[in-house]
């Protein structure tokens, strides 16, 4: 980790029982974004139990790295018949990847397809920022069948 320098915040969350420590980096600058209007961002998170690496996931608004992903096309993933090949060729290589305890099973790993962006509105007096984001994290079995998939988005 030495070669990331220091994160810029660290901490600690509780999946399944077990506590996972975790170190996010983030980089922002005033280059164009994939999407008018919003501050590019590239985010890094480490997650680890007992000082093994158990999931990890990037997130970029920048045009040559994004990681936004047509959301639509979860509706072509069948439980139990979709496998991990499919799901690469439907939604391309994923952006982060989780074992245990972030999925249940220790037989069980979950690929994460995820994107995020801020926009920043200054006023006069004041300014206020807007989040969105979209997640879709699919747990594929020991033979690389999906088992299940959820897909979370929020505004703020």
């Amino acid at each position: 980790m030495s070669q990331y320098g220091q994160p810029l915040s660290t901490g600690t969350e509780d999946k399944n029982g077990v506590t996972v420590n975790k170190l996010i980096y983030t980089y922002s600058s005033n280059e164009e974004a994939l999407v008018g209007g919003i501050t590019p961002v590239r985010s890094l998170a480490f997650f680890f139990v007992d000082r093994v690496l158990v999931g990890y996931e990037f997130v970029s608004s920048y045009p040559a790295d994004h990681t936004s992903f047509d959301e639509t096309k979860r509706s072509m993933i069948t439980k139990g018949v979709s496998t991990e090949a499919d799901v690469r060729a439907l939604l391309g290589r994923p952006n982060g990847e989780f074992g245990p305890p972030f999925v249940e099973q220790p037989t069980v790993r979950a690929l994460v397809y995820s994107y995020q962006q801020v926009q920043v509105e200054i006023g006069f007096f004041s300014g206020e920022m807007h989040h969105g984001t979209k997640r879709l994290f699919i747990e594929l079995d020991a033979d690389g069948i999906v088992r299940d998939y959820k897909f979370e988005s929020a505004t703020t």
